[in-house]
């Protein structure tokens, strides 16, 4: 898939694969940061898992952040889950978020 808004002549040493990794890889740990500023709120969790056609949705409350996963607690049933970063498609808040 192209991205439209790659432009070879703003940065004629690099391929677009290159870009959008480094552009990821920037903006990973102000994700991360941003979530370790929000513990304890209330979220729902939209990820895709390879072979696995639906996207999944998990609610629950942030627990814990690292490097590579998210662990939520719902309180409901008690469950505790680790979810990894990579499946990750977006987070929704249902309560104001800090920054």
């Amino acid at each position: 898939m192209n991205n439209t808004y790659f432009n070879k002549d703003v940065f004629p040493q690099y391929t677009e694969e290159q870009i959008q990794k480094n552009n990821i890889q920037n903006t990973k740990p102000y994700i991360i940061e941003l979530l370790k500023n929000n513990l304890n709120k209330k979220v729902k969790i939209n990820m895709n898992f390879p072979y696995n056609e639906n996207q999944n949705e998990f609610d629950g409350i942030i627990e814990q952040i690292g490097n590579d996963y998210i662990i939520l607690s719902e309180p409901k049933t008690g469950n505790w889950k680790i979810l990894p970063f990579i499946y990750l498609n977006y987070i929704t808040f249902e309560e104001k978020i800090n920054y």
